[in-house]
This record gives structure tokens, C-alpha cells and sequence, in this order.
């Protein structure tokens, strides 16, 4: 069997600038990088050590204004890429001198709402597979998404810009508290095919839910938190009786319907594992199965 080297560097967590000066001896080490906290700006980005082995970064309550993340090619194994913003006025990812080739999953939390380079991030890393981008107020997105998107999860109050989703996808997760039927509708318009549909809090109504699983061949479809009422989940299943499960987790939570072969028990829910600790934080997104 191939040997696997595990060090107590392998997956590093710094919160202050002692323990980057710390971790710079061992950067080869290195396979994750969790960076907390204000201390971490674009100048300490900028001269982070040769990290030649790592594969995922973290930024987490960062302000930088993005700057930084011009460094972002000299890592050519990063899969991962996540970035949660504070104080986010001056954010903007800068055109970067090559391309991404090996990242695979990219999270923005809490951008701003304006033009803050993503159709620019998203040609020079054409390979994410999953895009997660969250917001607490309304979201700011232009562009296409990446060609090779699979699973897509959007938070926000409402998008103000035209992200363009590709014809086919595998999972759409939108909780979107302030976009009607009419938003959905027109943001969903460039999709033809969809397998997992999450819209949970998303103030849709009876009348357009009813049209989504014949309009996408879904096989799963979450209303919970949604306009949708009891009503129309059971006319959704009468719809498709061949291939429908009707579910109601919770008598104040709402209404999840998976539409799904009876043969089968995949379901596209996302389910996140987390492990945290102070030297080290590791977090994977993974499909579940349900019976």
C-alpha cells in the first residue's frame, strides 16, 4: 500500500501573526490553511511562504479588499477556496496573472453589493464544480457561472445581477427570502435540466411549484419555509405518482416533496460535517441518502 505522511501541519489554523511566522519553517507541510480574523490583510496574503502542497484556504471574518488574492496562482494544487468577508466596501477579486486549473469548489460569504470581480474569477478558474455564495442582505453576482458547475447554493435576500446558470446542473440550492415567483421564474430561465431543486424560504407559491418537476425532471424538490401549501404538495405527488415521496419533517417547518425513482435512495440534500479544533478545521460538503 501506498504510505501517507501525516503531520500536525497538515491541516494549519492561524490566528495571529506569531502563528503564520510559526507555520513558515513546516510550509510544505501544509495541505490546509484556515486564516481568522483582521490580522490576515492583502499585505500578509501577498507574502504567504511557498504553500507548494496546499489544496485548501481558508479566510474567515477577513477584510481584505482582495488585493491579496493576486497570490492565489502561485498554489497549484488549491481545490478549495473559501472566503468569508467583514467589512466588505473595498472588496474586489483582481485579474489574475494565470489560471486556477486545479480549483474545484469556491465559497464567498458576505461580498458586496456592487461589481466585485467574479465573472473575472470565474474565467481564470473554469473548473469548479461547486459555487457557494451567501449574503445577508442582497447579492451582487454578474457573469456566468463556471462551466463545469454542478451544485450551485445561493443565500441571500434577493440577486440584483444577472448570474447566468449553465442549460444543465445537477443541484440548485436557492434561499432567497424577498424573490417571487415571477424572480425565480426569470432567474431559472437559461436552465433546462435540473435534478435537486433546494428553495427553501423562498416565497414561492402554489401555482409555479406545481410546474417545476416536469419543467426541470426534478428528483428532489424542497418548499419547506416556502407560500406552498399542503394542498399543492399533494398535488404534486397525484402528478407523478410513479415516482413521489411526500415528506413532512416538521408541523411548523412546511413541506419537503422529493420526486424520486422508487428504485432508488439517492436524494441531493447537502449535508456538512465539520470538525474544529485550535490547531486545525476541515469541512466537506457530501451528498446523503435517506430512506
Amino acid at each position: 500500500m501506498p504510505s501517507y505522511e501525516l503531520s500536525i501541519y497538515d491541516r494549519a489554523e492561524c490566528w495571529t501573526s506569531a502563528d503564520l511566522d510559526h507555520l513558515r519553517s513546516h510550509a510544505r507541510k501544509v495541505r490546509s490553511l484556515l486564516l481568522v480574523g483582521h490580522v490576515f490583510d492583502d499585505e500578509v496574503l501577498a507574502k504567504l511562504p511557498d504553500l507548494s502542497r496546499m489544496e485548501l484556504l481558508e479566510l474567515e471574518a477577513s477584510s481584505i479588499s482582495g488585493s491579496g488574492l493576486s497570490q492565489l496562482p502561485r498554489f497549484p494544487k488549491l481545490r478549495f477556496l473559501r472566503i468569508g468577508l467583514e467589512r466588505t466596501e473595498l472588496f474586489r477579486i483582481p485579474k489574475l496573472s494565470s489560471k486556477l486549473t486545479a480549483l474545484e469548489l469556491l465559497d464567498i460569504e458576505d461580498p458586496p453589493s456592487r461589481p466585485w470581480g467574479f465573472q473575472d474569477l470565474a474565467n481564470r478558474a473554469p473548473g469548479p464544480k461547486s459555487l457557494s455564495i451567501k449574503s445577508q442582505a442582497e447579492l451582487f453576482v454578474d457573469g456566468d457561472c463556471p462551466r463545469k458547475i454542478e451544485s450551485l447554493s445561493i443565500q441571500a435576500t434577493r440577486i440584483t445581477a444577472g448570474l447566468k446558470l449553465p442549460k444543465r446542473i445537477d443541484s440548485v440550492y436557492a434561499h432567497l427570502s424577498e424573490m417571487n415567483d415571477r424572480d425565480v421564474d426569470a432567474w431559472l430561465g437559461s436552465v433546462k435540466r435540473i435534478r435537486g431543486l433546494d428553495l427553501r424560504g423562498t416565497p414561492i407559491t402554489d401555482a409555479f411549484a406545481e410546474t417545476l418537476p416536469a419543467r426541470f425532471g426534478l428528483t428532489y424538490l424542497n418548499v419547506v419555509g416556502t407560500d406552498v401549501s399542503e394542498q399543492a404538495v399533494k398535488r404534486i405527488g397525484r402528478a407523478h405518482p410513479a415516482r413521489s415521496h411526500v415528506k413532512r419533517p416538521l408541523l411548523t417547518a412546511g413541506l419537503v416533496v422529493r420526486i424520486a425513482a422508487s428504485s432508488a435512495r439517492k436524494c441531493h440534500r447537502p449535508t456538512t460535517t465539520a470538525k474544529r479544533s485550535r490547531c486545525c478545521r476541515t469541512t466537506a460538503t457530501r451528498p446523503s441518502c435517506a430512506s
